[in-house]
């Protein structure tokens, strides 16, 4: 459909060039890393058909080194950051994917109970973006679960919640968060979006897109302390104007580190 674009390619008409759009790039690139070998095949309106085989593994390395090629590294919108999965904490077992039937029976109905699109169950074909929650260790027992809500082209948005097995009566607290626009002030909000954990900095960040540009948004940062995530820096910008980028957004609170 409109996601994907085959045009002979300009400098050799010869090869046919297959296009994604953003949003299904950004779709598609977090299943790569668990796959061996990517099949694609066109068919024509005369049942004529082009396939390829695309070879993955290596993949994660040759992201890596575009993104640095291209100064993407340690930014939001990182190749690596949106495969994910090759971090030593992912690797270590500290930070790990979660599928849609490895949600917790009580994180799974919360999500129902909410009318999360992607939990929604009405829906006979469920939307894939469900098997890309995860969840992370916060250490002395704790789990931080970040589960995916909903979806657009380019902004994913996840509820979180806290696992604390100590408490047997509920042990999974919903987390809430602050959020600022120019226009509105500071309000709460129950998701957020774009979310990634790092637990060597015991940091949680997320970056929330105004549009696929990126020249606008909110990003914020959260430190873990032990029992509760605290606001360490939130940047926003609202006007949507070609020119900025997430890391040098204004900065509307810094807190001590």
């Amino acid at each position: 459909g409109a996601d994907v674009a085959v045009a002979p390619a300009e400098r050799d008409p010869s090869v046919t060039e297959v296009r994604l759009s953003e949003g299904a790039a950004r779709r598609l690139l977090p299943f790569l890393r668990r796959g061996r070998v990517l099949t694609v095949e066109i068919v024509g309106e005369a049942d004529e058909r082009i396939a390829a085989e695309l070879a993955l593994p290596g993949l994660q390395a040759a992201l890596g080194e575009m993104d640095r090629a291209q100064g993407r590294v340690d930014k939001p919108e990182a190749l690596v950051a949106l495969v994910g999965g090759g971090t030593p904490a992912a690797l270590s077992g500290r930070v790990r994917d979660v599928g849609r039937d490895a949600v917790p029976q009580r994180l799974r109905t919360v999500m129902t109970d909410q009318d999360c699109p992607v939990w929604d169950r009405n829906e006979t074909d469920p939307s894939f973006l469900a098997d890309e929650s995860f969840a992370a260790d916060l250490g002395d027992g704790r789990t931080l679960w970040a589960i995916v809500c909903a979806s657009g082209a380019y902004n994913v948005e996840f509820a979180l919640f806290v696992e604390d097995p100590s408490k047997a009566a509920d042990r999974f607290e919903r987390l809430l968060f602050a959020t600022f626009l120019e226009s509105i002030g500071w309000t709460g909000v129950d998701t957020l979006t774009n979310v990634a954990y790092d637990p060597e900095k015991r940091q949680l960040t997320a970056f929330e897109k105004g549009r696929a540009a990126g020249d606008c948004g909110v990003v914020g940062t959260w430190e873990w302390g032990g029992a509760a995530f605290r606001m360490v820096e939130f940047r926003a910008k609202e006007e949507c104007d070609g020119v900025g980028e997430p890391g040098k957004f204004p900065i509307v609170f810094r807190g001590e580190r």
